[in-house]
């Protein structure tokens, strides 16, 4: 997995040149506990990305009505991240 990873993530984006070869996207999926996360966090600190966890009980913990809230919340503090 990790050279599946190196060669169609990271590589072709440290080489500077346009990585017509290089995956935009991966679909992590498996139960809690199977290192998604980790794999991503890795991925981004590989590149020199930003990584930021949004855990999923605790944006709906109240309840569907306030969802709009936290995304523009989220998204907020994302532009302050990004500054």
């Amino acid at each position: 997995l990790k050279a599946i990873l190196w060669d169609r993530f990271i590589a072709p984006r440290q080489k500077m040149s346009s990585p017509i070869n290089a995956a935009y996207s991966a679909l992590l999926f498996g139960p809690p506990g199977t290192a998604k996360t980790t794999i991503a966090k890795s991925i981004a600190r590989a590149l020199g990305y930003g990584f930021v966890v949004i855990d999923t009980a605790t944006f709906l913990a109240d309840g569907l009505p306030n969802v709009m809230r936290r995304v523009a919340y989220v998204f907020g503090r994302l532009k302050k991240l990004r500054n």
